[in-house]
């Protein structure tokens, strides 16, 4: 009997994805070299990785427990790939706003706001329609002596119903703790 409760268990690891309904406050992945560390707790409802390990998708959902925001909860979809070149920046944005239809990203409103950094640089989108507002940032690496380069989305969502300015700067907060990272600085 303790034989066929073992088998069962190991066919069902294989079987069920990566799922880890667990309640955590970072993400360190050393093979696509980031980090999101947040100062509330988030659940992971689901990690799918490609097979060619490529590309790998955390979509998270948070609670924020503050009673002057009358918010339920907030969606987190965070996408990375891995590449051997450096991508253009705009180019990685208008893909990602044209071809991945799970996002279900609605119009933007606005422009882009842009920034650089030594590592990496970004822009960030903002996209609302009557049902959810997204906050969402591109990034991607430009290390020209590295083997792989990143790009990366980060969509931050809300339901409309819950929005508003004063949130704008919770959702910022929330986003801006992805951080792309050279490998050395990952610890293992």
């Amino acid at each position: 009997m303790k034989n066929i409760i073992g088998v069962l268990l190991i066919i069902l690891s294989f079987i069920i994805p990566k799922v880890a309904f667990s309640q955590s406050k970072s993400i360190v992945n050393n093979d696509y070299q980031f980090y999101f560390e947040t100062e509330d707790e988030f659940r992971i409802i689901e990690i799918i990785e490609s097979s060619n390990k490529i590309s790998i998708v955390y979509k998270i959902s948070m609670k924020i427990p503050d009673a002057t925001i009358k918010l339920d909860t907030i969606y987190i979809s965070i996408l990375a790939f891995k590449w051997e070149e450096i991508k253009k920046l705009s180019d990685f944005v208008y893909n990602m706003e044209k071809e991945i239809t799970f996002l279900n990203l609605p119009d933007r409103i606005g422009d882009y706001e842009e920034f650089d950094s030594v590592y990496y640089d970004a822009k960030i989108g903002r996209y609302k329609n009557d049902e959810f507002y997204h906050l969402v940032y591109y990034l991607r690496t430009k290390d020209d002596t590295h083997i792989y380069n990143f790009t990366y989305l980060i969509d931050v969502k809300v339901s409309c119903k819950f929005y508003n300015d004063s949130l704008e700067s919770v959702l910022k907060k929330i986003a801006e703790s992805f951080v792309p990272v050279k490998k050395s600085l990952i610890k293992d």
